[in-house]
């Protein structure tokens, strides 16, 4: 009768233990172990790691328990007595032997152990899990240890050597969850740990892109002429260089590459074309370092306006044909141009017999250039629109004598 009370006391007690965690979280739980003359009861317990063992004497003499722990050495538990071990240590099998005084002198033993398990869970994630560089990222996660600190470590690209290093402790709140803000300057990996490392979340790895800005010395300029463009990169460790792109509208195109210079900064001349592209500044392979992600700067429009365009052609006179043959009228060294809209000027080298001069027709345009001798110029300068033109020279009867021709404005 007395044994089935006793094993209905250590059932109680490991009952009372599993309730307590039954909520999801490892509670300190309490098991009790009966020491009686033929042995503890159970000969092997198993617990949970931060639970409590009460060892309670229900032999007619003395016990002490001992073991190869030393904080796991009692004193002399009178007969009814109770001793209690937290196994808050490492993981594994703690065997001991509880001793007695014999009635002609020596000692006795029974054996037993306690074998001490890791049933706790921790978890750890990143919000976000790329950040902007010198923002910072939320770390949060969850125990079911609540009665212990956490340790948040990290382990770098740069340092991946040196292992996992610690960066804070924090406590869990009631509910077995807890954050932490941290600021990442380059990929780097997070864990929590509790109970000396021997419990640790799944680790979570964090990026770091680099903060790329840009600006340029004009937003608008004649198309053809450079404007200069600066660029600059947080950290300057995290790339080697910077690379300009270009778009038009359909897709974006490498259209220059420069190294960074001190404080991550750099300088590159941009050519302007004819209408409107947009630039940015981008940090990406084969240019950006290990442990970094690429990054672009915001896009700057650009709008380039035509530049004047000057169209030279000559007056010449062809060269006499037999030694009977009239004199050859002059002429033009070309019949046809072909522009773009925008600012135009013609001019028009006399190298003929006669005096010339320049003159242009066409959609909304009537002008004269000046009349010039052997060796002179005569240039009109108009602004063009899209449509088709005459030039020829407006002096005596040189039009019809051919000294003209066609000027096509398109884009």
């Amino acid at each position: 009768m007395t044994s089935r009370k006793r094993l209905h006391t250590i059932v109680v007690g490991l009952v009372a233990a599993t309730a307590l965690g039954a909520g999801g979280y490892a509670l300190a739980a309490t098991a009790t172990v009966q020491l009686t003359a033929t042995g503890p009861q159970p000969p092997v317990a198993t617990v949970s790691w931060g639970d409590t063992v009460v060892f309670q004497n229900a032999d007619d003499a003395p016990l002490t328990i001992q073991s190869g722990h030393t904080d796991f050495n009692s004193p002399a538990i009178p007969p009814g007595g109770t001793y209690q071990k937290v196994f808050d240590g490492k993981v594994g099998n703690y065997p001991y032997r509880a001793t007695k005084p014999k009635e002609k002198g020596g000692t006795s033993s029974i054996h037993g152990s306690v074998v001490v398990k890791m049933t706790a869970t921790l978890t750890l994630s990143a919000t976000p899990t790329t950040a902007v560089y010198g923002r910072a990222v939320a770390l949060q996660g969850t125990t079911t240890l609540l009665d212990h600190p956490i340790t948040v470590q990290q382990k770098t690209t740069s340092a991946a050597k040196t292992g996992w290093t610690d960066v804070t402790q924090v406590s869990p709140g009631s509910d077995g969850s807890f954050s932490f803000a941290a600021t990442p300057l380059e990929k780097t990996a997070y864990r929590a740990t509790q109970a000396a490392g021997q419990l640790a979340s799944a680790s979570v790895s964090v990026r770091v892109a680099p903060v790329v800005t840009m600006r340029v010395s004009s937003r608008t300029a004649v198309a053809g002429t450079p404007i200069t463009v600066t660029a600059r990169v947080q950290p300057a460790a995290s790339s080697i260089g910077v690379l300009l792109q270009a778009s038009s509208g359909h897709g974006w195109k490498q259209v220059g590459k420069a190294k960074l210079r001190e404080g991550g900064r750099a300088k590159l001349i941009y050519r302007v074309p004819d209408g409107k592209v947009s630039l940015r500044a981008a940090v990406q392979p084969p240019v950006v370092r290990p442990g970094f992600e690429s990054a672009r700067s915001k896009p700057v429009l650009i709008v380039g306006a035509n530049a004047p365009a000057t169209l030279r052609f000559q007056v010449y006179t062809q060269k006499k044909k037999g030694k009977h043959a009239a004199l050859p009228s002059d002429r033009f060294s070309t019949r046809s141009l072909h522009v773009k809209p925008g600012k135009v000027t013609l001019s028009m080298k006399n190298l003929g017999r006669g005096r010339h001069g320049l003159a242009v027709t066409g959609p909304g345009v009537r002008l004269k250039g000046p009349v010039v001798s052997h060796g002179g110029t005569s240039s009109v300068t108009a602004m063009l629109k899209r449509g088709t033109y005459t030039f020829y020279s407006y002096v005596g009867a040189d039009k019809t004598h051919g000294e003209s021709g066609k000027l096509i404005v398109r884009s």
